[in-house]
């Protein structure tokens, strides 16, 4: 059901907003409707709608961030996301279970781990809720902070990734 909210809340916005989902619909539209589509959605679709514009601002400086080769704008832009997806998307918790908060655990943890080392970032990742998040930090942090995610979470809570310079390709068969 959690899963389940997060589109149907967006399209109820985009309906009121006269378009079939949100990529269709118009920001500056959406935004001077506040009023009329909080009453009508509620909040918590409202401040999803804003993730969804937001989000896409940011996947395409992402893009040209790394295009450029300019991690700097790029790990911002995820922390961003990351943050945005916490506390406007709000896919870190269910509220049926609000004493289960595992994600927001491993992100308070990873945050703590990351801003005594002074390098990194992390966020939520995928569809949240009882998810996983991703971590980027040094190759030669990588070993202490598995064995750091591990002791606090349990053994085998953290998966080392391994990322293509290739990015996505289209495999046939």
């Amino acid at each position: 059901g959690d899963y389940a909210a997060v589109p149907a809340e967006m399209k109820s916005v985009a309906e009121v907003l006269g378009a079939r989902t949100l990529r269709f619909a118009d920001e500056a539209k959406f935004r001077s409707s506040l009023p009329a589509l909080r009453e009508k959605c509620g909040d918590r679709a409202i401040l999803r709608a804003f993730h969804f514009f937001e989000e896409n601002k940011r996947v395409d400086a992402e893009v040209e961030a790394l295009e450029k080769k300019d991690f700097a704008t790029f790990f911002n832009k995820i922390t961003e996301s990351g943050d945005s997806s916490w506390k406007w998307l709000q896919n870190c918790y269910c509220n049926e279970t609000p004493d289960e908060q595992s994600i927001t655990v491993a992100l308070a943890l990873t945050k703590l781990y990351l801003d005594e080392i002074g390098r990194g970032v992390c966020r939520v990742h995928g569809g949240g809720f009882a998810g996983v998040i991703a971590a980027f930090l040094p190759k030669e942090e990588t070993e202490g902070f598995t064995k750091y995610i591990d002791k606090a979470l349990g053994e085998g809570s953290a998966y080392v990734m391994h990322i293509r310079p290739q990015g996505a390709v289209k495999v046939e068969f």
